[in-house]
């Protein structure tokens, strides 16, 4: 391992052994600094956040506007870490109070269709708490996290979602690939989560999106069409102390659909709910690999 993976390995485990330690309050106050510290240093992250958002809301990228919505993104997405880091303190009522989630008779609903749930989301809110929420009250939950490197940071992020209840795959190099136990767990009835508004792959499906044509990744309507599984989309925002779930209705999918024409029924849902609250959305990439970075 490299001295800097070694340093940002040892800042991780640190991370995870003092935030559960430390009030919230003072934490959410270091953690918003931090926050808008690194905005105003505009790094690439911040300009390709703020590309992102102007795309949102139609504005341009240098607008006043635009960069005050990119400094609450990277407070929602410091939140997001500081909730991460301190999840191992809360116990089933601490999450329960932290998460309110809307629509579950949609999710209750597809659970009693006998055919599996995949839900679906863009990279928004407090994720990880919202796993750990689903996970406590319908029993374990199969995702795909990007395998990271170094191999000891993928490993520490494994170890606290599963504790929470997730099964988390990796996208390369599992034992078995990742989709063909996806493909299982539905069969099975299960319930995947996965994060889709980004394309890993470089094989991701052209959609529309704000404007824009992206990659989105075909997986969740390449399996609702094989298995019947309903889709449900999930948007998480931040309310207060609050992560708020909202759960759609399941896209419509029919037989005769390809997997185009459902994942931009996909993207249509997390544009609509994205753009109802943007500065809960995370996207410091590129939405696909081949898009040029905001200069």
């Amino acid at each position: 391992m490299k001295p800097k993976q070694r340093l940002l390995v040892l800042g991780f485990r640190v991370a995870w052994w003092l935030l559960p330690k430390l009030p919230e309050a003072p934490a959410n106050a270091v953690f918003n600094i931090v926050a808008d510290v690194v905005w105003l240093f505009n790094g690439k992250g911040v300009r390709q956040l703020q590309a992102n958002l102007a795309a949102v809301v139609a504005r341009p990228v240098d607008d006043d506007a635009v960069r005050a919505l990119a400094r609450r993104g990277m407070r929602s997405y410091l939140r997001y870490w500081r909730e991460l880091f301190s999840l191992t303190a809360w116990d089933k009522a601490e999450i329960d109070r932290r998460v309110q989630v809307s629509g579950l008779a949609h999710l209750d609903a597809a659970l009693a269709a006998g055919k599996g749930v995949i839900l679906v989301g863009p990279h928004a809110g407090s994720w990880d708490l919202a796993g750990s929420w689903l996970a406590q009250h319908y029993g374990t939950v199969t995702t795909v996290a990007e395998a990271l490197e170094p191999r000891a940071l993928f490993e520490m992020f494994t170890a606290t979602r599963i504790a929470y209840g997730l099964e988390v795959l990796p996208h390369r190099g599992g034992p078995q690939p990742a989709f063909a136990v996806l493909m299982q767990r539905l069969r099975a009835g299960g319930i995947i989560g996965l994060v889709s508004d980004r394309d890993l792959s470089d094989r991701g499906v052209p959609v529309q999106f704000f404007g824009q044509s992206v990659g989105m990744p075909a997986g969740p309507a390449t399996m609702a069409l094989r298995t019947g599984a309903a889709i449900l989309p999930v948007y998480l925002h931040n309310q207060g102390t609050q992560v708020i779930g909202e759960i759609n209705p399941p896209l419509q999918v029919d037989a005769g659909d390809d997997v185009a024409l459902v994942t931009q029924r996909m993207a249509d849902v997390f544009a609509r709910d994205i753009a109802r609250h943007p500065a809960d959305w995370h996207m410091l990439q590129p939405l696909t690999r081949g898009q040029v970075r905001s200069a």
